[in-house]
């Protein structure tokens, strides 16, 4: 797999309970796949996976979905509160808790979108995933002064009916956009647990189609000086 650079510099992005660092196919592909792969409904508001053996693993999840490219890059999730010895421990530094991307990075716009999150299930309705989108707003919207990227515009699109997500995006004080329908066709998504869009199938779709509708969630410079910075902030500190 080529590698590109990507477009805006990269760090390990860190505080006292999560560590963002760039994703290694070699160091967590392996353990994430092998913690992930008994749980079907990671995938289900993607269209990617699940996936039956490591190699259909690999060449669509990490050497696609996961890519690097000028616009797109990965981060491995770790929670440093778990130290102990187990399958889950990557680096000594804690354990891998998911997978968390930037993507559709724009240096023309100063913009990019927060996506292609999976927090594994054992690590849901904790810190992590607060934490986790926090630093990466964080490191995308600071002022350069503070440590940050300085952009102008952040967004998180997810699958409408995606309702963890959305909480999410609504506490760390993400501004509802607007839906786009009838965003993305998935192509045998009942065989493979996909969620759709709880609407009838629209004219030529096919038994066992699923159709996905899109929610977008942004904040932008104003929000984020505007008290945006001061509840992501607030959000992260829940337990």
């Amino acid at each position: 797999m080529e590698l590109h650079q990507f477009c805006f510099p990269v760090r390990k992005l860190s505080n006292e309970l999560v560590e963002l660092t760039p994703f290694s196919a070699p160091k967590h592909a392996p353990v994430f796949y092998n913690l992930s792969r008994e749980h079907s409904g990671l995938y289900a508001h993607y269209p990617q996976g699940p996936y039956d053996n490591y190699e259909d693993f690999m060449t669509s999840f990490v050497c696609g979905l996961l890519a690097q490219t000028h616009e797109c890059q990965a981060f491995a999730i770790i929670d440093k509160t778990k130290t102990e010895k187990s399958l889950s421990e990557v680096d000594g530094e804690g354990a891998l808790a998911g997978v968390i991307a930037f993507m559709d990075a724009n240096p023309s716009s100063r913009s990019l979108t927060i996506g292609t999150l999976f927090t594994l299930p054992s690590y849901q309705r904790t810190h992590v995933t607060s934490n986790a989108v926090g630093l990466m707003l964080q490191h995308a919207l600071d002022a350069p002064s503070a440590g940050g990227l300085g952009l102008i515009r952040v967004q998180w699109r997810l699958d409408s009916l995606h309702e963890g997500s959305a909480r999410v995006a609504k506490r760390m004080g993400l501004r509802y956009e607007g839906t786009e329908m009838w965003f993305r066709l998935i192509k045998d998504g009942v065989a493979r647990g996909k969620v759709g869009n709880a609407k009838p199938l629209p004219p030529g779709s096919e038994e066992g189609d699923v159709w996905q509708d899109k929610t977008t969630y942004a904040m932008c410079w104003d929000d984020w000086v505007g008290g945006g910075r001061e509840k992501t902030l607030a959000a992260m500190l829940k337990r």
